[in-house]
């Protein structure tokens, strides 16, 4: 449901990624009996639906959903930093470079491979360096030559 629920996304169709990530949430409720399951699988769908809205265009709403998770309820590193990563991607897209390269920070320090390697993550330091801001990002030329963004 949450695979589905951000293909619904991409596609375009909020009102469908909507109700597939509830969906996917109503499921989690069901597990109370098993909290570590629950727990993975509620942060899970919190990731998708940020996911989700940035796709859609909507920051606000993912970083609403954002702030309803905390990182140790992500069973692994690779899941934080992924989570981190969009969660950066919202902040830039609201035009809040400060806080996407701090939220992108906190990916690397969770899971530097993770963050290296992407292309998602080369794309958006690239934009960073570009930003008016970039001067009050220190330590931004040294991130974008980790992961191989610097043009």
């Amino acid at each position: 449901m949450c695979s589905a629920g951000y293909g619904a996304a991409r596609a375009g169709d909020h009102d469908r990624a909507t109700d597939l990530l509830d969906e996917a949430d109503t499921t989690a409720k069901r597990l109370a009996d098993h909290p570590t399951q629950q727990q993975a699988l509620t942060a899970n769908v919190v990731s998708h639906r940020v996911s989700a809205d940035y796709v859609l265009g909507n920051a606000g709403s993912a970083l609403h959903h954002a702030q309803t998770t905390h990182l140790g309820q992500f069973p692994d590193t690779e899941r934080r930093a992924r989570f981190l990563v969009d969660v950066a991607l919202c902040f830039a897209q609201w035009n809040k470079p400060g806080r996407a390269y701090q939220t992108l920070l906190t990916a690397e320090r969770t899971a530097p491979g993770e963050v290296r390697t992407r292309a998602t993550v080369r794309r958006l330091v690239g934009d960073l360096l570009h930003h008016p801001q970039q001067a009050a990002l220190p330590g931004l030329r040294d991130l974008a030559a980790r992961t191989h963004a610097l043009v």
